[in-house]
């Protein structure tokens, strides 16, 4: 789903470490263990890709743009005088 092996280990390890902290997240009335983690991680995926599109659409929104324009940060007349 995340298409990268490393991205992949990172999002496992974050949701261990997410329940590790939070152990009354699991409840067995809701169903077996086997099925929380895989939603947990799937879950964590889909949020993963979902920051990850948003951050593209951001940066390509902002290649668009214009380039900012560069104002010197001395008058004119002040860097004529330095040099």
């Amino acid at each position: 789903m995340l298409r990268a092996p490393d991205d992949a280990e990172d999002c496992v390890h974050d949701v261990f470490l997410r329940i590790y902290n939070a152990p009354g997240a699991y409840r067995p009335e809701r169903g077996n263990l086997r099925a929380f983690l895989i939603a947990c991680v799937r879950n964590e995926a889909l949020s993963r890709r979902r920051t990850a599109a948003r951050r593209r659409a951001i940066e390509e929104r902002q290649a668009l743009r214009e380039p900012a324009v560069f104002e010197p940060e001395f008058p004119d007349h002040v860097e004529g005088a330095r040099i």
